[in-house]
């Protein structure tokens, strides 16, 4: 039976992603799969990450890939260096280590040299928000204070602690990553009946936090939530 399941924040973490997918959830090519970005830094595998999602999709799954703050940093990085360090700051380091390159290296090459097509190809292919008929899917969040918080896409990727417009959302519940969070507060936040904010990322990165540590992903239909600890 084809499922819609959304994936949290992944952060370079290769053998935890696989894990979910093929162990724990057992994806088909009948299931919906939606990827709410931050794929990239801070965990020690990020172009394994980058490969095996562009395998999901040229092996017939169906995906949708949302783009987070540190794709967007690093895309941004490509076209100019003045954004190298901010990137570096967050965790771009491991991203380039990941591809066999130093920092000194990266800042040589130019625009479309620093990483191969196809992964530049996928990054800009990545979509800032979708909604669906039972939810709006986004990274970080939207400006509900704007008056169209559709157009405002540095929310989407950045924002924190969203304050929810229940007449802009059309009464749909917004799920999203971007702001690490216990796995005991998401299990608490999908019993609870009002459920309008459902944060997905259980800092996969974080194994040193209490309750984090953890790549989860979602059935949107029947809320079963899947777990995976970090095994990097």
């Amino acid at each position: 039976m084809a499922r819609r399941l959304v994936i949290g924040d992944i952060h370079g973490c290769n053998k935890t992603l696989q894990g979910l997918l093929d162990k724990k959830i057992k994806i088909s090519r009948e299931d919906q799969l939606f990827f709410l970005g931050d794929y990239i830094d801070r965990g020690p595998d990020s172009k394994g990450v980058l490969d095996y999602l562009i395998s999901l999709k040229e092996n017939g799954y169906q995906t949708v890939f949302i783009r987070g703050n540190h794709e967007e940093m690093l895309i941004e990085s490509l076209s100019s260096n003045a954004y190298f360090r901010p990137w570096i700051y967050n965790g771009g380091g491991e991203t380039l280590k990941s591809f066999g390159l130093s920092q000194e290296d990266y800042l040589k090459l130019h625009g479309d040299e620093k990483l191969p097509a196809k992964y530049m190809e996928f990054l800009s292919h990545t979509t800032y928000y979708i909604e669906l008929d039972k939810c709006f899917i986004v990274h970080a969040g939207f400006n509900f204070h704007d008056d169209n918080p559709f157009h405002d896409m540095d929310a989407m990727i950045w924002s924190r602690n969203m304050d929810y417009d229940r007449y802009k959302a059309k009464g749909k519940p917004v799920i999203h990553g971007h702001t690490p969070t216990s796995l005991d507060s998401i299990r608490v936040t999908l019993f609870s009946p009002e459920r309008t904010l459902v944060n997905l990322d259980a800092g996969c990165v974080y194994t040193d936090y209490s309750d984090m540590g953890y790549l989860v992903g979602l059935d949107i239909d029947t809320m079963q939530l899947f777990v995976q600890a970090n095994i990097e």
